[in-house]
């Protein structure tokens, strides 16, 4: 009879939730989560076992956690010999030890604990969370309604131009790389490497909204003490023009400085450069297109009263192109 009732009791121990404990203190009614009949035949609890997990949730069971320990499938007998031989101590009605059995039910409440807290901890976390709004200019570049960020079109000039203004720097200072600024795309991509022996002696790039007789944007050389990296953009007070002829046509350049640098900040007027960094910015512009055999003719430098005069005139030839194409 004590065999039936051990057998019974590991059959309940494989198909029940984890939380069932057995008691073996004789004198003591065992206790279940759930209704079990000891007199019951195997037919039958093999019916119960179906039933319990059959009970599971459905989001339980697509998860894998129902909560069962899975059903070991063997004989009758290698079950009934196994726990008459007292293989598995943990359940064996022979085992009479209060020390052990006190242990065991720590060790099944503290099981039982960790699993009720796991349980809830996922559920928290399989909560439905909202879902994180995109960007409206991605929305917008993937309907093709309009563009990425575009540097020259979409950063404003400043609401100092053309005294104080931004400029998007395109080649660092001390470089050989000739970048340039993509019109498509608004990237900066690298156009050619110089073929002369020489490096650009200041940053290099252009002030974003305007626009020249050549359809580019207003060239700028900014003198600062530290080179930029290409695609950042700084503030920049005009100090100067530099009027270049480059094969031909008309490619003036603004003469600048760092309006946030604290050696530079100062000046005003390209008179206040010494005349040898003004003679090594013209010798560079000559020379840095002689081995393409391309033609560069610089003219005297001019103060920064007209260099205001050609940012305005480039500001509102800008101005001029947008409203021509809106109309169109």
């Amino acid at each position: 009879m004590e065999g039936r009732i051990a057998f019974r009791a590991l059959f309940a121990r494989e198909v029940l939730p984890q939380s069932f404990t057995y008691q073996r203190e004789e004198g003591q009614q065992q206790s279940y989560p759930m209704e079990l009949d000891l007199n019951s035949t195997a037919d039958d609890q093999e019916e119960n076992r179906n039933i319990a997990f059959l009970g599971a949730s459905k989001q339980q069971l697509s998860r894998g956690r129902t909560g069962f320990k899975p059903y070991k499938r063997c004989s009758m007998e290698a079950k009934e010999s196994r726990v008459i031989n007292n293989t598995n101590p943990i359940i064996s009605v022979e085992q009479k030890d209060p020390k052990r059995i006190r242990s065991q039910h720590v060790r099944h409440d503290d099981q039982q604990m960790s699993e009720e807290t796991y349980e809830e901890t996922m559920e928290s976390n399989e909560s439905p969370r909202p879902a994180p709004k995109l960007n409206e200019r991605i929305l917008s570049t993937l309907s093709k309604r309009s563009v990425a960020a575009h540097p020259w079109h979409d950063l404003e000039i400043g609401p100092e131009a053309p005294l104080v203004f931004n400029v998007v720097v395109e080649i660092t200072k001390g470089s050989k790389v000739k970048y340039e600024l993509d019109k498509k795309t608004g990237l900066i991509k690298v156009d050619r490497i110089l073929y002369s022996s020489v490096v650009y002696p200041h940053n290099y790039g252009f002030i974003p909204r305007t626009l020249c007789e050549d359809n580019d944007p207003l060239d700028v050389l900014v003198l600062m003490q530290e080179p930029v990296l290409p695609g950042c953009f700084l503030r920049a007070r005009a100090i100067g023009l530099m009027p270049m002829i480059d094969q031909g046509e008309m490619d003036d350049k603004i003469i600048a400085v760092c309006a946030d640098d604290p050696e530079y900040k100062h000046f005003t007027d390209i008179k206040q450069l010494a005349p040898h960094r003004l003679s090594e910015i013209r010798r560079f512009f000559e020379d840095y297109k002689k081995n393409e055999h391309k033609e560069v003719a610089v003219n005297d430098f001019l103060p920064s009263e007209k260099a205001h005069e050609a940012i305005q005139y480039s500001m509102d030839l800008y101005a001029e192109y947008i409203l021509h194409s809106l109309r169109r």
